[in-house]
């Protein structure tokens, strides 16, 4: 059987994914152990999914898994570097206002420093200067500083404890898990949406698919690691876009949230199966497993009281008697911009996790609505059932909602660094309730 693992956008709430991850990773590493297979204690994910897919915060936590590290680790590095991740602006630079509210550069750097891979001396001759003091540091090829951002940045050499390093790209053997062959390919797609053609990029570390021809000037395997997953966590508003210049081609890359694919788990099977991605997996219940993971939904719909907005609609100019009439004034131009996006991104993740329990044979996943409910047990779908399908996520609505945003407001917020205990916790829960071994294998 080959196994997808999708991970949905949100922000800080992907600590909430990572609680799920762990409780994962944990019963199958027991399994393993049950097993007496070789190496069981050092158990990860990678080794027992085939396929990771993840969009924005998502594709973070997708990639360092692709790329061999425990959950744990990823877990530890959220907690440990949250608040770093969204670092705001000062209030005096006009960016923050203008443009987005954090800066890059942090973030930039922890990505750089996480996607690199080991490279042989013969590579390395006339590209960097000798580091006598032994620290840690990056020189490119230009001896250009490497806190600035170029293209040229992907050239970059890291020498680390003697040992030279530079920045893997998508095309990595390492990734692919090429370079000893055990357990075969393993496969990442990273969701962007490419501002300058307007349309959704799902890109996949594939290479026989077909924007990924190395003979390509503009080979989408040569995007460095570190570059396609910021882009893909660029949220307008929030962060800046990310360029990327493959060959001829400059391209502006904002986060993939805005894409059909905030939950990238259709995709990832579509890619999978579908003949033009050239991947090819055989589809059925019993050969493909689909696991998808949210970052909780706490419901758009209307809370709470605005009676400032009621007093502001009394107000008249003195030589204006036009009454203003306003059926909801909750509705105001404030809350649909703030709301509105939110309602969408909401909307298409519902969606996405609708057509998998269609297209899929659900083994587990919350009621859709009160009028079809969970799925889980409809005879009808399931024998052209193409995978078979489980999706973790928590919802808040109405008065829960309310309680649990009682105690932080801002919890909903992609940004709520504040709110991490209270969302591993949330995470934690779920995951002892709800994930089980016979979900996974």
């Amino acid at each position: 059987m080959k196994r997808i693992l999708a991970l949905d956008g949100g922000g800080i709430r992907g600590v909430f994914t990572l609680e799920v991850l762990l409780r994962m990773e944990t019963l199958l590493r027991e399994h393993y152990k049950t097993l007496n297979l070789a190496n069981a204690e050092k158990f990860v994910l990678r080794d027992h999914f085939d396929f990771f897919a993840g969009t924005s915060t998502g594709a973070i936590i997708a990639t360092c898994l692709c790329w061999g590290m425990p959950v744990q680790r990823v877990l530890d590095m959220y907690v440990d570097e949250g608040r770093m991740m969204f670092d705001p602006l000062p209030w005096y630079n006009l960016k923050k206002y203008l443009f987005a509210r954090f800066s890059p550069i942090k973030l930039t750097e922890m990505l750089k420093s996480l996607y690199l891979e080991e490279i042989e001396d013969r590579l390395c001759k006339n590209r960097e200067k000798e580091d006598q003091c032994g620290n840690d540091r990056e020189v490119d090829r230009h001896g250009q500083d490497h806190d600035d951002v170029t293209d040229s940045e992907e050239d970059t050499i890291v020498v680390k404890d003697g040992k030279k390093y530079r920045a893997a790209k998508l095309g990595s053997k390492l990734l692919l898990n090429e370079r000893d062959g055990s357990g075969g390919r393993k496969f990442l797609l990273v969701v962007v949406r490419n501002a300058t053609t307007g349309s959704a990029w799902p890109l996949t570390n594939n290479p026989d698919a077909k924007y990924n021809d190395l003979k390509r000037p503009d080979c989408n395997l040569k995007i460095p690691l570190w570059k396609l997953v910021r882009a893909s966590t660029a949220a307008p508003t929030y962060f800046p876009e990310e360029v990327v210049q493959l060959g001829d081609t400059k391209s502006i890359f904002v986060d993939g949230s805005i894409t059909p694919y905030t939950n990238p788990a259709v995709i990832a099977a579509l890619t999978a199966i579908l003949p033009g991605y050239c991947i090819n997996w055989p589809t059925g219940p019993e050969n493909i497993r689909l696991v998808s993971v949210g970052t909780i939904q706490f419901s758009s719909e209307l809370r709470g009281k605005i009676p400032f907005m009621r007093r502001l609609l009394k107000l008249r100019h003195k030589g204006d008697p036009t009454p203003i009439e306003v059926k909801n004034p909750a509705l105001w131009l404030g809350y649909n911009a703030k709301q509105v996006p939110d309602a969408l991104l909401q909307g298409t993740a519902w969606q996405q996790d609708y057509l998998c329990r269609c297209l899929g044979q659900p083994m587990f996943g919350e009621q859709i609505d009160s009028e079809v409910g969970d799925l889980l047990h409809d005879p009808l779908l399931f024998p052209g059932a193409w995978f078979s399908y489980v999706r973790y996520n928590r919802s808040y609505k109405k008065k829960e909602l309310e309680e649990v945003l009682r105690g932080d407001p801002r919890l909903a917020n992609i940004d709520a660094v504040d709110g991490m205990p209270r969302l591993r916790e949330i995470g934690q829960q779920y995951a002892e309730e709800n994930v089980k071994l016979w979900h996974l294998i």
